[in-house]
């Protein structure tokens, strides 16, 4: 009996010993496992989100070497020229005026003229302006205040060939009037720019 007693004894222990005992540390594992994949997945959409912001940031820029607007540019010419203190500079300031060919150049010039002091510089202006090919930009304004008696006469003479290119409504009217000037020589200029006009409309288009 006591044989057999110590022998299902040492069975029990043996069977309790090799079975393998389970941490709960074992147990865990798998589901650290399970965390990670999600922690990363979790992390793709900030990705995606930032990367479309290079293609938006471009958007923003300006297009290098875009055309300015008219008024801008004819703008940035008037001050050049109120800055300038050399004739020649000054001229050559007047023909870029004149070869933007806008109604926005147009009224700038108009501007400058008004102010403008030299002879020559106003005759500069007066030329660039007949040469000036804008549709409804008005002449007009700066044509008569170069016809105006305390202007020099030579100005007053120049206006007056560019009074009798302009297709404007008044510019006939205007001519007309010039014919009773005080000034001789004005009067006479008038007369024969008057003659000119009335002779091209006359004269049949071929």
């Amino acid at each position: 009996m006591i044989s057999r007693a110590l022998y299902l004894l040492t069975c029990f222990v043996f069977c309790t010993c090799s079975k393998p005992a389970q941490s709960p540390s074992a147990e865990q594992e798998p589901n650290l496992e399970v965390r990670k994949p999600a922690a990363a997945r979790e992390n793709e959409p900030a990705d995606t989100i930032v990367a479309p912001a290079a293609p938006d940031r471009s958007l923003d820029q300006s297009t290098p070497g875009a055309a300015e607007p008219p008024a801008q540019t004819a703008e940035l010419l008037r001050r050049k020229f109120l800055n300038a203190q050399d004739t020649n500079e000054r001229v050559d300031i007047v023909h870029t005026i004149g070869d933007l060919d806008s109604a926005e150049a147009v009224a700038v010039l108009g501007l400058l003229f008004q102010n403008e002091r030299d002879e020559e510089l106003k005759l500069e202006m007066l030329a660039t302006l007949e040469q000036m090919e804008v549709e409804n930009a008005p002449k007009m304004p700066m044509v008569a205040a170069a016809l105006r008696p305390e202007q020099p006469q030579s100005v007053r003479e120049a206006a007056i060939d560019v009074l009798a290119d302009l297709d404007e409504p008044g510019a006939l009217q205007m001519l007309q009037s010039l014919t009773t000037d005080s000034n001789p020589e004005i009067r006479a200029a008038a007369k024969d720019a008057l003659q000119s006009v009335l002779e091209s409309e006359a004269t049949p288009s071929p």
